[in-house]
C-alpha cells in the first residue's frame, strides 16, 4: 500500500520503510489508523447501540475486552438497558455479568441509574425478585435513587410469595427512612418516594404474611405521604381480612369504601365473595351477590317456572337436581332464591328499607359475573354440596342472568365435584357438554378428570383421556405427569411409572418435588433402596431443586428397611445439618418397622 504525502502529493520518498499494515517501524509515531482503533471500536459499539444492534454492540464489546479496552460508561450503560429491555433469559444473563465483571473492578459507576433500574425491574418479571433487591440496594448505597416505580415493583414480586414477603417489608422501611425529615430530603429523593402503588404493594406483602398489625401501621403512613386509598388498596385489604378472618370487618368494606370516597369496581365484588366462600360462610356469599343481582321484572316469572319444570326442583328440602344424567341431592334449592318473585320482592322491601344503602350506589354498575357465580359453586363443592353446584350450572345454561354464561372454570368446577363423589362418567358426561357448547377445555380440566381416573386406578381410561387431550393440541405438563406417576405406583406398575418420569424428561419438562418424591416412595414400596437413592441424587444434583423433608424421610425409611444401619446414620446427620427435620410418619415407621436395632442406633450422638 502507497502513501501519498499530504504536502506534494506524489509517493512517500521511502516506500521500503512502510510496513504492510501501513504501521511505520521508524520512532514512537504510530499511524492514524493505530491512534484511533479504541475509539473506532468505541464508536461502532454506539453507533449498534443507537440502531438498537444489541447482539452486535454485545461481541463489540467482547472486541473491546479483549484488547484490553475499558468500554465508555454511555456504551456500558446503554447495552445493560437495552439487555433489560428484551428480558429473555439470555439477554439478562449478559447484563448480569456486566454487572457482575464491574463489581469484581470496583467501577460499578460505569453504569448510570437507568440501567441499573431497568435491569433491577426486569430481574423481578423474570422471577429473579432477590437479586433484583440486592441491585436496589447497590443503588441505594451509591446515593442513586431508583424511582418508586422500581423498587415498588420489586416490593411487589417479593409480596407476592410468603418466603420474601418480610424482605418487601424491609425495603418498603428503608425507602420510608429517606423521608423521616422533610427537610433533610433532596430534591433527587423525590422521584423514590412512595405513591399508592408503593403502599397497595407492601399492604400486599402483610396480606400474604397475614400481618394485621404492620398493616395498620403501614395504613397509617399513608397521610404523612399525601397518599389516599384507592380501589385496589380496599381489594388487597380483603385479602388480609380474610387471611385474617377477620369476618366483621369483610363486611364493613363497602361502607369504608363509600366513606373514602372509593367506588368499588368487579374485583372488589369478586374478591370478597371469594373470602366469604373461603371463610366458609355460604350465606354471607350469597346474601352479597343477591344484593348485586338484577333481573328485568318481566323476565322473572318467565325464569322461575323454566327453572323450576326443568330442573326437577321441589319447594321442599333435599330436593334432587336432575342435570345430564347426574342425580344429585340439593339441599337448600340455592339458585332458586336467585330468580323467584318472592325474592325479589323481598330485595327490593330490604332495599327500600335502606339496609344495603353502601351497596345501592354501585348497584346499576356492578353485577355479578361468572366468575362470582362459579366462586360460589366452589364454595358448594367444598362444603360437600354438590347438588347445589350442579344446580348453579344448570342455572347458568339456562340463562337465570341473561349477562352470565359458564366458561371453562365453571364446568372444570362441576367436573371437580364429580371427581370428588367418584362420578367418573359424569364427569366425563360435562366435558363432553363442554364440546357441545364450544367452550374450550384446558389442562386443568383434563388434569382433574386424569386424578380421578388414576385415583380409582382405572388407568385404561386414564391413558384414553391422555389421546383425546393430544386430539385437543393440549400438551401434559408436569401436573399431568405426576398424576400419572402417581396413578402407575397405585396400581402397583411401578415400571409404567418410571418410564412416564423419564418420558416428561425427554420431552422438555422439568420435574417437580413431587415427580422425584412420588417415584421414590414407587421404589421404596418394592423393596429397591438403590433406586431409591439414585432419584433422591439425581433430585440434589437438579440445580432448580432442594430435596424437602418428603424427599430425606423416604430416603431414610428405605435404607432403614434394608438395615442398613450405617447408611441410615449418615444420612440422618445430613438431613439435621441440611436443617431439615424428621417427620411423624419416619418415627412410626421406626417404631412399626424397626423395634430395637434402628432407635438405639439412628440417634447415637
Amino acid at each position: 500500500m502507497k502513501f501519498a504525502s499530504k504536502a506534494s502529493g506524489e509517493p512517500a520518498a521511502h516506500p521500503e520503510k512502510v510496513s504492510p499494515a501501513g504501521r511505520s517501524p521508524i520512532g514512537p509515531a504510530l499511524s492514524m489508523e493505530s491512534t484511533s482503533s479504541p475509539l473506532l471500536l468505541q464508536e461502532k459499539m454506539l453507533r449498534a447501540l443507537k440502531e438498537r444492534r444489541t447482539d452486535d454492540a454485545w461481541m463489540q464489546l467482547q472486541t473491546l475486552k479483549g484488547e484490553g479496552i475499558e468500554p465508555s460508561r454511555e456504551c456500558l450503560s446503554r447495552l445493560v438497558a437495552q439487555l433489560s429491555h428484551h428480558g429473555t433469559p439470555s439477554s439478562l444473563s449478559k447484563a448480569q455479568r456486566i454487572l457482575s465483571d464491574l463489581r469484581k473492578q470496583d467501577k460499578i459507576r460505569q453504569l448510570d441509574s437507568d440501567s441499573l433500574g431497568l435491569l433491577a425491574m426486569a430481574s423481578a418479571r423474570a422471577g429473579a425478585a432477590r437479586y433484583a433487591l440486592r441491585i436496589v440496594r447497590l443503588m441505594l448505597e451509591l446515593d442513586l435513587y431508583p424511582p418508586v416505580k422500581i423498587w415498588s415493583a420489586i416490593v411487589s414480586r417479593l409480596g407476592r410469595q410468603p418466603d420474601d414477603g418480610l424482605l418487601a417489608l424491609e425495603l418498603f422501611d428503608d425507602i420510608c427512612l429517606y423521608f423521616r425529615a422533610p427537610d433533610a430530603v433532596e430534591l433527587s429523593m423525590n422521584t423514590m418516594r412512595p405513591d399508592t402503588g408503593a403502599f397497595n404493594a407492601v399492604l400486599n406483602a402483610c396480606a400474604t404474611l397475614g400481618l394485621m398489625d404492620r398493616a395498620n401501621t403501614i395504613l397509617g403512613l399513608m397521610p404523612r405521604f399525601g397518599v389516599v386509598a384507592d380501589t385496589l388498596t380496599f381489594n388487597v385489604l380483603i385479602k388480609l381480612y380474610a387471611r385474617t378472618e377477620q369476618m366483621e370487618l369483610l363486611k364493613g368494606v363497602f361502607g369504608r369504601m363509600e366513606e373514602a370516597g372509593v367506588e368499588p369496581d368487579q374485583s372488589t365484588l369478586n374478591s370478597l365473595v371469594a373470602a366469604y366462600v373461603g371463610l366458609g360462610d355460604l350465606e354471607a356469599a350469597e346474601s352479597l351477590v343477591e344484593r348485586f343481582w338484577k333481573m328485568p321484572q318481566e323476565n322473572v316469572q318467565v325464569h322461575h317456572e323454566k327453572c323450576e319444570s326443568s330442573s326437577s326442583h321441589s319447594q321442599t328440602e333435599n330436593s334432587v337436581v336432575e342435570y345430564r344424567g347426574i342425580s344429585l341431592k340439593s339441599e337448600r334449592h340455592r339458585t332458586l332464591k336467585f330468580w323467584s318473585p318472592e325474592r325479589q320482592e323481598e330485595r327490593a322491601r330490604s332495599e327500600d328499607a335502606g339496609s344495603v344503602a353502601s351497596e345501592r350506589r354501585w348497584g346499576d354498575r356492578l353485577r355479578p359475573d361468572v366468575r362470582t357465580y362459579t366462586t360460589l359453586m366452589k364454595g358448594y363443592v367444598q362444603e360437600g354440596q354438590v347438588g347445589d353446584a350442579m344446580d348453579f350450572l344448570l342455572a347458568m345454561e339456562q340463562k337465570f342472568d341473561p349477562n352470565v354464561s359458564p366458561n371453562e372454570v365453571t364446568y372444570t368446577t362441576a367436573i371437580a365435584a364429580c371427581v370428588r363423589l367418584n362420578l367418573m362418567d359424569e364427569a366425563h358426561s360435562i366435558l363432553r357438554e363442554m364440546r357441545l357448547r364450544k367452550v374450550p377445555a384446558n389442562i386443568v380440566t383434563y388434569n382433574i378428570l386424569l386424578s380421578g381416573y388414576c385415583r380409582s386406578r382405572n388407568m385404561e381410561k386414564a391413558y384414553a383421556l391422555v389421546a383425546d387431550m393430544k386430539l385437543a393440541g393440549i400438551s401434559l405438563d408436569v401436573v399431568s405427569y405426576n398424576t400419572l406417576i402417581n396413578g402407575c405406583i397405585k396400581s402397583g406398575d411401578n415400571v409404567a411409572a418410571l418410564a412416564h418420569f423419564q418420558q416428561m424428561r425427554e420431552g422438555g419438562i422439568a420435574p417437580s418435588e413431587v415427580s422425584y418424591t412420588t417415584l421414590m416412595k414407587a421404589f421404596g414400596q418394592s423393596g429397591q433402596p438403590r433406586l431409591v437413592h439414585q432419584v433422591f441424587e439425581e433430585m440434589q444434583a437438579d440445580p432448580r431443586m432442594r430435596p424437602d423433608s418428603v424427599a430425606w424421610n423416604v430416603l431414610i425409611d428405605s435404607i432403614c428397611q434394608s438395615d442398613r444401619m450405617a447408611d441410615a446414620k449418615s444420612a440422618f446427620k445430613r438431613m439435621k445439618e441440611a436443617r431439615y427435620l424428621l417427620c411423624h410418619v419416619f418415627f412410626f415407621l421406626i417404631d412399626y418397622l424397626h423395634p430395637r436395632s434402628v432407635k438405639t442406633e439412628m440417634f447415637k450422638p
